[in-house]
């Protein structure tokens, strides 16, 4: 995927709208890649600033950290989906060798 691409998801990744899949990909892009970091990180200050212009606000921020948090939370949430893939893939290989014991004990029990 070419970077203008990776630019495209960018709304998506501000408003949590991404699919953890193609979040996962984004981020990692995005850690690599400087240019769409830096859109990245336009693109969020905007979006905060309108925020702060919508709620009639005027605080400051540290913009570089909130990104980073938003990004470490966005790590977390598709580590945890990692892990309960996993979860599920174990069990199911489980309940196959479950299964297939049981049907190994009948076909003994009839011979």
């Amino acid at each position: 995927m070419i970077c203008r691409e990776w630019q495209k998801m960018i709304p998506g990744f501000l408003n949590d709208t991404l699919e953890n899949q193609e979040m996962e990909g984004f981020i990692k892009h995005v850690q690599a890649c400087e240019d769409c970091y830096e859109e990245l990180e336009i693109m969020f200050m905007l979006s905060i600033g309108l925020q702060e212009l919508n709620e009639d606000r005027n605080i400051s921020y540290n913009f570089s950290q909130l990104l980073e948090n938003k990004i470490i939370e966005a790590e977390i949430r598709f580590e945890r989906i990692r892990r309960i893939r996993y979860l599920n893939r174990l069990i199911i290989v489980i309940l196959h060798i479950l299964v297939g014991l049981g049907i190994a004990l009948q076909i003994v029990k009839w011979i």
